[in-house]
């Protein structure tokens, strides 16, 4: 079987301007097409441009393609090293397909299950070991950024597979053979896990939404809590208002509180940490999805910081409640404000963990499965279409019995135990089709030896017909053979005397077989019969001509009067030889022309 090669099928234009414009598909992928799973933890894609690069052209312009991808990512984290590591993986697993790996490694699935064994066992240890020791980053965090790791590169190669695939299935034909054709065990694979995968970041999504809002709602419920007792310390409980030291030690950790009088600052045990909010902290719109649920929460992030994982983690949530009382004059404000980490980031980071380590495990999981069920799907499908060689029917019942069943020992019982339906019952069914073939040809074979034995017979007859010991003549020798075809068929010769006359005749029924040997001997007797019941053939040459004429004539006129719907015919060479002159007189009827050859003289 063909497979493509691991060269570049495209010219060398074409590659370059293939690769090209893969790189700036990764490029724009990864700087304006990102998207959040959990927190600000961002999925990039641009990786799947370089995967396609490896897919669709073979060679290492995949290592081009993923760098424009690579750079875009160093705005986007505030550092080169998941730049790094992420050409490095598609270095290394382009040197392992090219170097290690069979030429349809691609269409059977295996380089996207190497690229996820990579991810699992190579990329989250290299991205924990790069932001924990090189970057100084927590090892919380570092944890983190190596589960999401190994899940953006797994779903990287996965939507590159996917895409890869359907082109394939799309652009090949039936009308010939496409020797870039999709494995079926690449197809199984690419759905297995593919539907695994689905079915998993879903879930995932789905529950931590709801975690989140749980948490954010039993969050939004304790500061509003608070927010009503420093109310009362301020206004209701006190006959004079209380003093920002004793607020503050009523609040939990890391709180901090603002009372505002007609917009204007009254109580405040943080006066500098409001100033910055007010200044250099804003409210993106995402951030504002919480005041849509919770009535004045909103999350502050800082303005001067641009890298998404440090402003979440520096972000604060602020509630502000109005209160109203006939104690004090105007509007009363009051602000609450605590940093994410201390509000609910911490408990949501430890979520996204185990959320991130749920998915790896689950894609390590699957990816196994896949591979497994795909690899033996195509062992029994090569099983299937190996047993139609008989060269190799003794080695697959040899490697079958000794990797399965122990009482296997027949092409047709591996086929039968299959462990795919289908091709169990497709088995059957073919074996009931040859049963009954099996059947036609020992009927066909009976029927055969009857025919055989009958043609015999009929050749027996026929040889009875033919004259074995031609007439001694005194100055001619005369000698006689024929070899038919078939056992009976319609050639024959005949010689008789009549008088002085010795008659040959050579013929040839149309046909062969026992139809032509049975109008065979109707030809030979009708003209026997003719002639030896004339008169006489004590005549002229001439008049011996015309009236060997007038006898296949007859004989012409009776076949065609009694057997024409037969459409049977003959061609025959009559010849008289007068045995006193030695003058020899013949007509043809539809016969080839006599070789006549005289001494001394040409042949005529």
């Amino acid at each position: 079987m063909l497979y493509a090669s691991r060269r570049s099928r495209f010219s060398r234009k074409k590659s370059i301007l293939y690769a090209v414009l893969l790189a700036v598909l990764g490029l724009f992928l990864n700087a304006k097409c990102t998207f959040t799973l959990f927190l600000e933890f961002d999925i990039v894609l641009g990786l799947s441009a370089a995967w396609l690069a490896l897919f669709f052209m073979r060679g290492w312009w995949s290592v081009f393609v993923s760098i424009p991808a690579a750079i875009a990512t160093v705005p986007l984290y505030g550092q080169p090293v998941a730049a790094l590591l992420f050409v490095m993986e598609v270095f290394v697993v382009t040197w392992i397909y090219r170097n290690l790996m069979a030429d349809d490694a691609v269409e059977r699935g295996h380089v996207v299950f190497l690229v996820i064994l990579y991810a699992l066992f190579a990329i989250g240890p290299l991205y924990f070991f790069g932001h924990h020791y090189l970057l100084g980053i927590s090892f919380d965090i570092s944890h983190l950024l190596a589960y999401k790791a190994m899940v953006n590169s797994t779903l990287c190669v996965l939507l590159a597979y996917f895409v890869y695939v359907v082109y394939k299935l799309r652009s090949a034909g039936r009308n010939e053979y496409k020797e870039s054709g999709i494995s079926v065990s690449g197809l199984i694979f690419l759905s297995s896990y593919g539907l695994i995968t689905f079915v998993t970041l879903i879930s995932a999504i789905v529950f931590f939404r709801f975690y989140r809002a749980q948490a954010l709602e039993m969050y939004y419920d304790g500061m509003s809590i608070q927010a009503n007792s420093i109310w009362h310390q301020y206004s209701y409980i006190n006959k004079k208002p209380s003093n920002a030291a004793d607020i503050q030690d009523s609040l939990q950790e890391g709180m901090f509180f603002q009372i505002l009088e007609n917009g204007k600052q009254v109580m405040t045990s943080s006066a500098e940490l409001f100033n910055i909010l007010d200044t250099q902290y804003s409210t993106p719109q995402l951030a504002n999805e919480h005041v849509q649920k919770f009535t004045n929460l909103q999350l502050f992030l800082p303005d001067l910081i641009t890298v998404k994982l440090n402003r979440l983690s520096n972000s604060y949530y602020v509630l502000s409640t109005d209160f109203n009382s006939d104690q004090l004059e105007g509007n009363t404000v009051i602000k609450l404000a605590q940093i994410n980490s201390l509000a609910i980031g911490n408990e949501l980071e430890d979520v996204s963990t185990s959320m991130f380590r749920f998915i790896a495990f689950s894609l390590t999981i699957a990816s196994l499965y896949s591979f497994a069920i795909s690899s033996r799907a195509e062992k029994e499908i090569n099983i299937l279409f190996s047993a139609t060689q008989p060269s190799s029917s003794n080695d697959l019942v040899d490697e079958v019995s000794t990797d399965s069943l122990s009482d296997v020992t027949s092409i047709d019982a591996i086929l039968k135990y299959s462990p795919i339906r289908e091709i169990a019952r497709g088995v059957d069914i073919i074996n009931r089709s040859f049963a009954e073939l099996r059947k036609s040809r020992d009927s066909i074979r009976v029927l055969n030896a009857i025919a055989q034995k009958q043609l015999s017979s009929a050749g027996t007859i026929q040889q009875s017909f033919l004259v074995k010991s031609p007439p001694v003549l005194d100055s001619i020798d005369l000698s006689l053979f024929m070899k038919p075809a078939y056992n009976a068929g319609g050639d024959w010769y005949d010689t008789f005397s009549v008088g002085n006359k010795l008659f040959l005749v050579i013929a040839d029924v149309c046909d062969k077989g026992v139809p032509a040997a049975l109008f065979m001997s109707v030809f030979r007797s009708l003209i026997r019969y003719d002639a030896v019941s004339r008169d006489t053939w004590d005549l002229s040459d001439d008049e011996i001509r015309e009236q060997m004429v007038d006898v296949i004539t007859h004989v012409n006129e009776y076949m065609s009067k009694n057997h024409g719907e037969s459409v049977m015919f003959a061609t025959v060479l009559f010849i008289a030889l007068d045995q006193n002159s030695g003058n020899l007189s013949y007509i043809s009827a539809g016969h080839e022309s006599p070789l006549i050859f005289t001494p001394f003289l040409n042949c005529i």
